[in-house]
């Protein structure tokens, strides 16, 4: 009797460790969360879950997770009195008549090349710009001293090499790129004779309605068929900036961090 106790109380212990041991079934606990996802019901389409633009503002991107496509990097351009060590094509000279100047530059030292289907509806980027200004009235009277500095980009895609395909924001074919920008900092004053004043800017401006989105494509004139097809498909982007000043010198390097849906 003793020895059949002994016995079934090894086999209790045994199977009570066992299940103990057992990895837990439910993997959703041990996995790292991605981002929300839309639930997944059967039979209904994603587009049936999901929000209109009427009700969130952008009904393509919304639940999806944010990815990180890349950075780029400027040399930054400016208006400055001697542009003797500066590299070529990101520097101009003041006109000495009217004491302005200004350039703008989209080169190749600030490339990113995102594959086929790296977004599904948009590309947001957060610009990170060093920006100095030192306004001088140099004549003999009141000026109104200004300075304007700007972050542009071109986005090059093969969908817009459609000669059909008109840009309705200026009536003109795309011929493969979508040209745009963004004010970084501008301000004016008025200076009195032999006056001076430095500003420097440095902040971070990031995405609001997206710099690149399947409905702004549509809004430009693609048909809904096209701008999906410009996310499935390899996109350029080229980065620069820009810059205006009179009364004065002025640099801005921008910086770009991408990411999309």
């Amino acid at each position: 009797m003793k020895k059949a106790l002994v016995v079934s109380l090894l086999a209790f212990a045994t199977v009570s460790v066992g299940s103990a041991a057992a990895p837990p079934t439910d993997k959703s606990m041990d996995a790292p969360r991605r981002g929300h996802r839309l639930p997944n019901l059967p039979n209904m389409p994603e587009a049936a879950l999901a929000p209109s633009s009427a009700d969130v503002g952008d009904g393509d991107s919304f639940g999806r997770s944010v990815n990180f496509l890349g950075y780029a990097q400027t040399n930054g351009v400016s208006v400055w009195w001697d542009c003797t060590d500066q590299l070529p094509g990101t520097c101009v000279v003041p006109d000495p008549d009217t004491s302005t100047g200004g350039i703008q530059k989209i080169g190749d030292e600030a490339v990113i090349h995102l594959p086929a289907r790296a977004a599904r509806s948009l590309l947001c980027f957060v610009i990170n710009p060093f920006g100095y200004a030192s306004l001088h009235n140099t004549s003999g009277s009141r000026q109104l001293a200004t300075y304007y500095m700007a972050a542009r980009w071109r986005i090059e895609s093969e969908v817009l090499n459609d000669p059909a395909l008109i840009n309705q924001g200026t009536g003109l074919p795309f011929n493969g790129v979508i040209e745009n920008g963004s004010n970084l900092a501008s301000e004016q004053e008025t200076l009195e004779a032999g006056a001076e004043r430095n500003v420097s800017v440095s902040f971070t401006r990031t995405c609001n309605a997206g710099h690149l989105t399947r409905r702004g494509l549509v809004d430009m004139g693609l048909t809904e068929a096209q701008a999906r097809e410009v996310f499935r498909k390899p996109i350029t982007l080229r980065f620069g900036a820009g810059v205006n000043v009179s009364w004065g010198n002025a640099f801005v390097q921008p910086g770009f961090r991408v990411f999309g849906d």
